[in-house]
């Protein structure tokens, strides 16, 4: 390469005018970077050996970018792969699924195969009958059968495959009427099929126990008496602008509840017993309230002893159903 590579080089150049003088350096393709690099290196190798020095190197670095600015290397050709096209009298007999339409094999007999291109050779000697299933389920030897037979459907009695032509979906459609299965081992086989859904049972109204409403217990009671008087307490001793909020007041409250004796605190455990007694009460009183209906309602839909069918039939249609009590 050092042979066939002239630098027009004047050391007396300076560098500043060298680089004003190169052209910008146009886009170039792998080809013509790849040899811009080597003729880089060949300088840079020549520098090392003190062949160029200082203004030298710089000089023969922009004279290659110069070259290669204006050098035209011919893009390669595209590669363009063609597929080979096998002549129809020398075409392996196999069928293959062929999306569902069962063509033929696209590969070529090779030599000592028979009918078959290699790949379909080696299947056919497992065995050449079609639709066969290995115990594992997996499809073995030419399972789609050869071409010039006519298209399997059916192996031991069983609905196998489902061919894209109208001739076949006519024969599996009759052979299903018929009474035939699919194959176990076919796909429409394993597919999962959704039974009917079983129906939701009547959901169990839950029916709470009524409780007692809830009282305020004896902290709360004095929290009541006390706020205001301790709220303007705190008011008072704030500092300006500072805000007291309702937090602050419940806080010192609360300090103040934590000193107080047995004494203190007596008047405000009366209030809260005294109000747990009312609240007890209302719930007696609620509770017998409904075990009076219920009972009422129940002897009511229950008195219908000594009436004839024609009565009770007149009875019964008035029978409201919110409170069953009957109408009559």
């Amino acid at each position: 390469m050092s042979s066939s590579i002239k630098l027009n080089i004047k050391p007396s150049t300076s560098v500043k005018s060298i680089n004003s003088q190169v052209p910008t350096t146009k886009a170039l393709d792998p080809m013509a970077l790849l040899l811009e690099n080597q003729m880089k290196s060949f300088v840079s190798k020549m520098a090392a050996e003190g062949t160029l020095t200082g203004e030298g190197q710089v000089a023969a670095m922009a004279q290659v970018s110069e070259m290669m600015s204006t050098i035209a290397i011919p893009a390669a050709p595209a590669r363009t792969r063609t597929k080979k096209v096998v002549d129809s009298d020398n075409r392996c007999m196999a069928r293959v699924w062929g999306s569902g339409e069962g063509t033929q094999c696209t590969y070529g007999r090779k030599t000592g195969c028979g009918d078959y291109c290699n790949r379909c050779h080696k299947k056919s000697e497992v065995t050449e009958k079609p639709l066969q299933f290995s115990a594992e389920g997996k499809h073995i030897g030419l399972f789609w059968g050869r071409i010039d037979q006519e298209k399997p459907i059916l192996s031991d009695g069983f609905v196998t495959v489902q061919w894209k032509d109208p001739a076949s979906a006519e024969k599996v459609t009759k052979a299903l009427a018929n009474g035939a299965t699919f194959h176990p081992q076919s796909g429409e086989a394993k597919k999962k099929v959704k039974g009917p859904r079983k129906p939701r049972g009547a959901k169990k109204s839950k029916s709470k126990k009524p409780k007692a409403r809830r009282t305020k217990n004896a902290f709360f009671h004095f929290l009541g008496d006390a706020r205001a008087d301790k709220k303007a307490e705190l008011i008072a001793a704030a500092a300006e602008g500072e805000k007291v909020g309702v937090s602050d007041v419940t806080k010192a409250l609360g300090a103040v509840w934590k000193t107080m004796d047995a004494d203190a605190r007596a008047p405000y455990i009366k209030l809260e017993a005294a109000e747990k007694a009312v609240a007890q009460a209302e719930l007696e009183a609620s509770l017998a309230t409904i075990n009076d209906d219920t009972e009422e309602s129940n002897s009511t839909v229950n008195d219908i002893s000594g009436l004839g069918n024609d009565e009770v039939g007149q009875i019964w249609p008035r029978v409201s159903l919110g409170t069953m009590v009957l109408t009559i």
